[in-house]
């Protein structure tokens, strides 16, 4: 059977098709909290090409405007019944100390799955998107983590907040110290992002007092030059895999 997972966030709207818990296409939408059914549809078709049937989907959306159009859309244009809503009341691979789980966005459960079922029981799992994200998981429980601006969101909030200041994008300056305007933007976007993932890193460390295997993942996470000083395993496709874990888990086989 064919099963879609939808990661479906406050910038982008991941897709992933999967036969037979096997990865066969992902797709990178912009998310648009106004787009209809219809307009999700047609995307949707763009990159499905003539697979006409989705049976069964796993969602996981921090947006909840977009839970209603995208269900309409699977229903109603891929004969999808089936959909997995992730939630904290679902079984998961993973138990919480965690006070506030219903607090917790859908996406950092999906990814704790992910990271449990495939990584082992002791981790930190580091999701770059709109927010730096980092979940603690400790012995296979699911501990609480730490939130940061992420680092599109820190650039066009200083672009937005003064006068003069241009849009860069994130890259490492040429030269230290910078000798333009725009090469020390982006000095201090890049060395703050690489300062702060390595400073919560060591803290989140030292209050585990354990040998935790830290995984990075989100859309720019294979792409991070210094992710190898930080991280042991970085798989973009992360809150994916928790996706399709969760769904067979809480439906079982079809």
């Amino acid at each position: 059977m064919y099963l879609l997972t939808i990661d479906a966030g406050n910038t982008h709207t991941v897709f992933g098709l999967w036969q037979d818990k096997e990865l066969l296409s992902t797709c990178r939408l912009s998310t648009r909290p106004e787009s209809t059914s219809w307009e999700w549809k047609t995307q949707l078709k763009d990159w499905l090409g003539d697979i006409q049937l989705i049976q069964s989907a796993s969602l996981a959306t921090v947006v909840p405007a977009l839970e209603t159009p995208l269900r309409a859309c699977l229903a109603d244009f891929f004969g999808c019944k089936d959909v997995v809503t992730i939630h904290p009341k679902l079984q998961f691979p993973f138990t919480f100390d965690y006070p506030g789980r219903e607090t917790l966005g859908a996406d950092r459960l999906a990814s704790a799955a992910g990271g449990v079922v495939h990584y082992g029981s002791d981790l930190i799992i580091v999701d770059f998107g709109t927010a730096i994200t980092f979940c603690v998981i400790v012995d296979n429980v699911y501990k609480g983590g730490v939130i940061a601006p992420g680092i599109y969101t820190s650039l066009e909030a200083l672009f937005l907040k003064t006068a003069r200041l241009p849009h860069v994008d994130f890259a490492p300056p040429p030269v230290l110290p910078a000798r333009t305007t725009i090469e020390s933007i982006q000095a201090g976007s890049w060395l703050s992002c690489k300062g702060m993932v390595r400073e919560i890193l060591s803290e989140l460390k030292k209050a585990t007092n354990r040998n935790m295997t830290v995984i990075a993942t989100g859309g720019i996470s294979e792409d991070l030059p210094f992710a190898t000083d930080f991280f042991d395993i970085t798989d973009r496709n992360l809150t994916l895999r928790g996706l399709v874990d969760l769904y067979y888990r809480n439906v079982g086989p079809s």
